[in-house]
């Protein structure tokens, strides 16, 4: 069987399929298209909430119960090494 045979077959079945209407089957949504997006809604708000809930979370981990106040935290004064080799604060 040659190409040329071979898609005149198929095209003279996918003519016969279209004219009978192609065995489509119409189905009904099991409820109404905007209860899809109600249900999206309510995941996003669900995984907002998981995510909230974790929230200052390395914070109690690490042992510290507050963040530092300004820019430096008084009374305590921290030491960085410098790469070339001094330090300063």
């Amino acid at each position: 069987m040659s190409l040329i045979a071979a898609s005149s077959g198929i095209a003279t079945l996918v003519s016969t399929l279209a004219a009978e209407g192609g065995g489509e089957v119409h189905r009904e949504l099991p409820m109404p298209a905007y209860a899809y997006g109600l249900i999206a809604f309510a995941l996003f708000l669900l995984c907002l909430a998981l995510t909230w809930s974790f929230r200052n979370t390395a914070a109690k981990i690490s042992g510290r119960h507050h963040a530092p106040e300004g820019p430096h935290d008084p009374g305590h004064e921290h030491r960085f090494a410098d790469p070339v080799g001094g330090s300063h604060n």
